[in-house]
């Protein structure tokens, strides 16, 4: 089944499906395609065509249809399930780490003829969702704080093209708004409270199109890369946001690298959190690894 989201990238899927179309049509796949309509709904169709029976889930969007679809494909519970990314949005950051083309055909190319799966891990986060605690699944990454509202301004703003500019563009924007928050972390077995930034909960390398923001997490490396932020002036913040492209960040002296399998975020203030570059609730919340718990086609 195909999961296609035709507001992504600026309405490029819904442009580039016909081709898609004919392309597997012509690898004789046998296969279906639903158009999502609103935000999570591609969580629930996910979910109850695998309960169906359906084996092989492909999204064509961006990274938030593919949070949706391993949302719903976790929740599903069915191992053999896979999931098919063709990258079609403004970041594509999963399928950038796992090695896919990036062009939309070429991927699409690429996915008729492979029969290569991996394995990766997936991540749990708990948190408050309409002022009740509900469980969430992300592929690559979490956050809150800075790195939040910078998905917050291009929630309001739109993003006005592929790749990296859009999110770089908002976060020069949010960085001369922004005021650190006091949060609390308990990470496997330990308690902090201080004044930060922001903090990222990373089970892969990159977000926001390209940006190097957990250089050293690894997809199938059964932990969580945990980066917390200090307390950081907008100057700062402005100054040090190119070294995010590099990765280099995490060598600043009020920046620190864990890494963790479980941790629990709490504020005074009711702190936005988002994953895998959607807003899904507000703190507290409680992220935690699990091992293996997605299977991708590459």
């Amino acid at each position: 089944m195909f999961i296609v989201n035709p507001k992504s990238g600026r309405g490029k899927p819904a442009e580039c499906w016909p081709r898609l179309r004919e392309l597997f049509s012509g690898e004789k796949w046998n296969f279906h395609a639903v158009f999502t309509e609103s935000r999570g709904h591609a969580i629930a169709i996910v979910r109850e065509a695998v309960r169906a029976g359906i084996k092989q889930v492909i999204t064509v969007g961006g990274d938030g249809l593919v949070n949706e679809a391993v949302n719903g494909l976790l929740v599903a519970g069915n191992p053999e399930a896979r999931l098919g990314i063709i990258p079609c949005g403004t970041g594509n950051d999963l399928a950038r780490m796992l090695g896919l083309p990036h062009d939309t055909l070429a991927a699409a190319q690429h996915l008729a003829r492979s029969k290569q799966t991996r394995m990766i891990d997936a991540a749990e986060v708990t948190c408050a969702i309409n002022g009740h605690p509900q469980r969430r699944y992300f592929a690559n990454d979490a956050n809150l704080g800075f790195a939040a509202e910078v998905v917050e301004r291009l929630e309001r703003t739109g993003k006005f093209s592929r790749g990296t500019a859009p999110y770089f563009a908002a976060l020069l924007r949010s960085a001369l708004r922004h005021r650190n928050h006091e949060i609390t972390l308990q990470r496997d077995g330990q308690t902090s409270t201080q004044r930060l930034t922001t903090v990222l909960i990373c089970n892969g390398q990159s977000t926001g199109g390209g940006m190097r923001v957990a250089p050293d997490a690894v997809l199938d490396d059964g932990a969580l890369n945990l980066i917390v932020v200090g307390s950081l002036r907008p100057w700062e913040i402005l100054w040090h946001a190119p070294k995010i492209y590099r990765g280099t960040h995490i060598s600043i002296l009020k920046v620190s690298v864990h890494r963790i399998h479980t941790v629990s975020v709490n504020s005074p203030e009711s702190l936005s959190v988002v994953a895998d570059g959607e807003l899904i609730g507000k703190t507290p919340a409680h992220f935690r690894i699990l091992p293996t718990a997605l299977r991708v086609m590459v």
